[in-house]
C-alpha cells in the first residue's frame, strides 16, 4: 500500500485538483484507492461526491482518525474504485493537539484494505499538512511560477529538505501547474526551478485549460474529458509517475474509452535528493 500526499504551504496552486486526478487515475488502472481530505474546506470532497454540504458534520468523517475506537470512513464517490474519508467543517478543533498525535492518527491509515491512500491537506502549515509529509510514501509539491521568486525557490528547496529530514524514506515532487506557455516570465522561471529542484521537479507541466474545468463539472479524468488533447494526456502521464506505474495508452473504441492494459506493476521509485 502506498500513502501519497499531495501538499503546499500556498493556496490556489490547484492542489486539489491534482489530488483527485491522481485518485481517479490510480482507480481507472484498477487500485482500490481512498482519498483523504484533511482541508476543512472540504473541496476535495465535494470534487469527488458534488455534495455541496457533505463537510459540515463531523460524524463518520477524517476526525474519527483521532479516535482509535472508530474504525477508518470509507464512502463511495463519483469515481471508479475511489472511496472518499470525507472532511469535516470540525477539523480546526484537531490542531491544538499535537503532531505526535495526528502522526498517530494519519499512521492508521497504513492498516486499511486499500492500494493507494491520497491525502489533501490544508494551506496552512500546522499538524493537518506536516503529518501526512511524515506518513506518505510519495509527497507532491503543485506550484503556480507566477507565484514563485528567487526568494520563493531557495524556501522552497529548505523546506523540501527539511521534510527529507522527517521521512527519509520519502519520495518528493514538486509539480508545475497552471503553466503559461507563452508567458515569458514563466518559463524563466521553470528553467530557474529545474536548475534547483533538478530530479525532484516533474517534467510535467500542467496547464490550466477548459477541458481541466469541464473534467472537474463531469467528474471525468482530465484525459477523457479531452482525449486528443496533447496538454490533457500530460495530466495522465504526470498521475502514472506519481503513481509509480508503467503508462498505457487510451484507445477509443465503440463503447468509448478504455484502458489498454492493467499491467499494475510500480516501477522503481528511487528517492530523489
Amino acid at each position: 500500500m502506498m500513502i501519497i500526499t499531495v501538499s503546499n504551504q500556498k493556496g490556489g496552486v490547484g492542489k486539489t485538483t491534482i489530488a483527485v486526478q491522481i485518485a481517479a487515475r490510480a482507480g481507472e488502472r484498477g487500485l482500490r484507492t481512498l482519498m483523504v481530505d484533511l482541508d476543512g474546506q472540504g473541496s476535495a470532497s465535494y470534487a469527488v461526491t458534488g455534495d455541496e454540504k457533505i463537510q459540515r458534520t463531523a460524524e463518520h468523517t477524517v476526525l474519527d482518525l483521532w479516535d482509535a475506537e472508530k474504525p477508518v470512513p470509507a464512502m463511495e464517490t463519483r469515481y471508479e474504485n475511489v472511496s472518499l474519508c470525507p472532511a469535516s467543517d470540525k477539523l480546526d478543533g484537531v490542531d491544538g493537539k499535537t503532531l505526535t498525535a495526528a502522526v498517530a492518527a494519519l499512521t492508521r491509515l497504513k492498516t486499511v484494505d486499500f492500494d493507494v491512500v491520497i491525502i489533501d491537506t490544508p494551506p496552512a502549515v500546522g499538524p493537518r499538512q506536516v503529518a501526512p509529509q511524515i506518513v506518505a510514501d510519495v509527497l507532491v509539491s503543485p506550484l503556480e511560477p507566477d507565484l514563485f521568486s528567487a526568494h520563493g525557490l531557495s524556501s522552497l528547496a529548505r523546506m523540501l529538505a527539511v521534510v527529507g529530514q522527517m521521512n527519509k524514506s520519502l519520495t518528493r515532487y514538486v509539480l508545475i501547474n497552471r503553466f503559461r506557455k507563452i508567458a515569458p516570465e514563466q518559463q524563466k522561471m521553470v528553467e530557474d526551478l529545474r536548475g534547483v529542484l533538478k530530479d525532484t521537479l516533474l517534467p510535467q507541466e500542467l496547464t490550466e485549460r477548459e477541458f481541466v474545468r469541464h473534467a472537474r463539472a463531469h467528474y471525468l479524468p482530465v484525459w477523457l474529458e479531452a482525449p486528443r488533447e496533447p496538454a490533457a494526456d500530460a495530466w495522465r502521464t504526470m498521475c502514472d509517475q506519481v503513481l509509480g506505474l508503467a503508462p498505457v495508452a487510451a484507445s477509443r473504441t465503440d463503447t468509448g474509452l478504455h484502458v489498454q492494459d492493467t499491467d499494475l506493476n510500480r516501477t522503481g521509485q528511487e528517492e530523489v535528493a
